[in-house]
């Protein structure tokens, strides 16, 4: 009867294979993607202005990189679960038939179980290194949302910049023309000498050519915009720019070092190769636990023709000839230099937060100038020549040309607050200071929906 029950032992792992999971493939559509991109074109209401909300928003949803970013999480998430399921080992069975030893009982079976203990050191530095990961992939998604809020912010002041001197390269080439019309005519008159008439044209010529390039650059930025929320540019055409809500403020020293020390301790960058020194810590404790053997049960069941055994064995598996020393050397080197890492990370954080205090406060001195000595210089020359004009003392051609260069200092002052903008969020992206209201919770949103499946 024994030996019968030994023989349905077979049967076993077909019925726990019972309980498997079942493979199903997921094939990618390529065509689909592309038709889901191109329908992406609806993705803001008709008329709703471009702000950097309603864009991370929509960045949250399409971004190609913030969908990389949380697709790691959850493989890392799912990684860490599956170093938690210990292992159930081997089992092995044996069967054997051999009527000449006992024609009355002629069979002999076993079944013998190999259960590795999966315990201390190696199991904890395991599920520790598979912990650390989750930390790093929801790192890398932290970055990449500061990544695409710089990238927004970035894009809204080239877009209202790029409108403004659009505007003002417009009445510039306006100006310029009229100007040119009144010294052709006047040279059709021999009133002038042709020189005069080529150079007029010419300075049209630039502000037209300056003109084509603002616009160039309204087009590029906003290729890049949608491009980086993941809509194609078609989807953000004929929305307004909203005005910046935020008034320039250049923050204090006591301010700045606050957040030049707390960028040092708590930037991803930083945090991410703390991690990495923890990881290599880890590693150091695995090897030293390798250097003693490795501990695998084995019980078993032995039925000898009539006779029953019940075996139990102990496995050792033997480190290597030099007690692992190799090997937990190498992982002391690992340690040491993830440990420099992590001091280049801080360094290279305090350098650009730096170099980005620099940046901005020359940009600042700029816009300061140019909107304030160099344009009142302009203003004043152009009311000046009105008054001549009024008075009868000059020609209405040198009070053109005096508002054209009024124009000219005005677009200068608004590529120097372009300019100025920018070097403050490219501050803010070093130095990381806290969110506004607004962006702080779509930051709490994107984590939320890491929680779900995709």
């Amino acid at each position: 009867m024994r030996w019968r029950l030994f023989l349905l032992l077979p049967a076993l792992p077909p019925l726990l294979l019972g309980g498997c999971a079942t493979y199903r493939p997921a094939p990618v559509d390529s065509a689909a993607f592309v038709r889901d991109f191109d329908a992406r074109s609806q993705a803001l209401p008709v008329g709703r202005p471009l702000d950097s909300g309603s864009l991370m928003a929509l960045a949250l949803t399409n971004a190609p990189k913030l969908r990389d970013a949380a697709a790691a999480v959850r493989v890392t998430r799912a990684a860490a679960k599956s170093a938690r399921v210990r292992p159930l080992g081997t089992l092995t069975l044996t069967a054997e038939y051999s009527h000449q030893d006992n024609p009355n009982k002629p069979w002999l079976g076993s079944a013998a179980l190999g259960i590795p203990l999966d315990m201390g050191a190696r199991r904890t530095g395991r599920l520790g290194s598979s912990d650390l990961a989750v930390l790093q992939a929801g790192y890398d998604y932290v970055e990449a949302l500061w990544t695409m809020r710089t990238a927004i912010e970035r894009g809204l002041i080239e877009l209202r910049a790029a409108d403004a001197e659009i505007a003002l390269g417009r009445e510039a080439v306006d100006v310029r023309r009229t100007r040119e019309e009144r010294f052709e005519r006047r040279v059709m008159s021999g009133e002038d000498a042709r020189p005069v008439h080529l150079m007029a044209r010419t300075d049209r010529l630039t502000a037209e050519r300056r003109l084509a390039d603002a616009q160039a650059r309204r087009d590029q930025s906003m290729q890049t915009l949608a491009a980086a929320v993941g809509l194609p540019a078609r989807a953000l055409e004929g929305h307004p720019i909203a005005p910046d809500p935020r008034p320039f403020a250049e923050p204090g020293r006591g301010e700045l070092a606050v957040w030049r020390g707390e960028a040092a301790l708590a930037r991803t960058d930083v945090l991410r190769a703390a991690a990495d020194y923890d990881i290599a810590e880890a590693a150091v404790r695995t090897e030293v636990a390798k250097q003693y053997p490795d501990i695998q049960i084995g019980p078993g069941y032995t039925y000898e023709r009539g006779i029953t055994k019940l075996p139990f064995s102990l496995t050792l598996a033997l480190p290597p000839s030099d007690l692992n020393r190799a090997a937990i050397r190498e992982a002391e080197a690992r340690r040491a230099a993830a440990g420099a890492k992590l001091e280049a990370a801080q360094a290279n954080v305090l350098s650009s937060v730096d170099s980005a205090r620099d940046a901005l406060s020359a940009a600042t001195l700029n816009e300061r100038r140019a909107a304030g000595a160099d344009m009142a210089t302009a203003a004043r020359a152009a009311e000046q020549a009105r008054r001549s004009v009024d008075a009868g003392e000059t020609d209405r051609t040198d009070e053109l040309a005096a508002r054209g260069a009024l124009l000219d200092s005005r677009i200068a002052a608004n590529d120097a607050r372009r300019v100025r903008d920018l070097a403050r969020i490219d501050l803010e992206a070093a130095a990381r200071p806290p969110l506004d209201p607004e962006t702080k919770a779509l930051f709490e949103q994107a984590m939320q929906k890491l929680e779900t499946r995709p």
